[in-house]
Parts: C-alpha cells; sequence; structure tokens
C-alpha cells in the first residue's frame, strides 16, 4: 500500500527471520513457505522454547509475524499449507518441561496490590503493574 514500513516493524520481521534461519540451521534444513504445517510448527515452536530458551511473549511474537507473512503469501497465490489459519497454530503453547515461574501473583495477591494506599508515581507504576497482570 506503498506506505513507509517502520524500523519496529523492520525488527519485528527480522527476529522472525533469524528464528526461522535458526531452526534451519539447526535442522541442516531449508524450510520452504508450502511445508509450515503443523508438523513444522510444532517443531519450530519447541525449538523457540527449548534451544533458544524464549520466553514471555517472544514466542507469540515471531509466529504472528510468521502468520502474517504466510497469508500475505496465500493471498500472492503461492503455495501455503492452509494450517496457519488454525487457532493452534496462533497460540504457541508454553514448553510442558520448563520450571513453573516463581513470580506469578495470584488474584488476591493482585487485589492487595490494588487495595494499597499509594499516591503520584507509585500509583501509577501500581496500577500500570496491575493492569499488565490482568
Amino acid at each position: 500500500n506503498n506506505k513507509t514500513i517502520s524500523k519496529a516493524t523492520v525488527s519485528n520481521y527480522m527476529q522472525m527471520h533469524d528464528a526461522v534461519a535458526a531452526f534451519d540451521a539447526f535442522n541442516k534444513s531449508s524450510t520452504m513457505i508450502g511445508h509450515v504445517d503443523m508438523d513444522w510448527y510444532d517443531a519450530f515452536i519447541a525449538f523457540l522454547w527449548n534451544k533458544l530458551q524464549l520466553t514471555g511473549s517472544t514466542p507469540a511474537k515471531i509466529v504472528r509475524n510468521l502468520k502474517t507473512a504466510l497469508k500475505w503469501a496465500d493471498l500472492q497465490g503461492l503455495k501455503v499449507c492452509t494450517d496457519y489459519r488454525k487457532p493452534e497454530f496462533c497460540q504457541p503453547r508454553p514448553n510442558e518441561d520448563a520450571e513453573p515461574m516463581d513470580a506469578v501473583l495470584s488474584w488476591s495477591e493482585i487485589a492487595k496490590l490494588r487495595e494499597l494506599d499509594l499516591t503520584g508515581t507509585a500509583e501509577i507504576a501500581r496500577d500500570l503493574f496491575c493492569i499488565s497482570c490482568y
């Protein structure tokens, strides 16, 4: 659509490209866009969690950008496996073998934080933290 692409967008797509390139190097193979199916996806997610040790929302961001690229290729008429449309493809599951996070708050703990009588930047920080927990 002839709009300028932001540096952040380019960085996000480069992160996706680099993750797929690392996956290919690890597997000593080359990913072809038509072969990105659920089996490939499951192996890729396991690679992101176990080998690259990515955490948090990073794998989800990589998958979201990969899905965008697959959708674009599909719209351009390239041969693309339609597995990318499945809900399971869009929601990376955390590694079940990973250690559970120690920094998880219960709903009651978040409620206690919300009840604290704070002012100024402490109040703002608390509110932003609680919003991020939700």
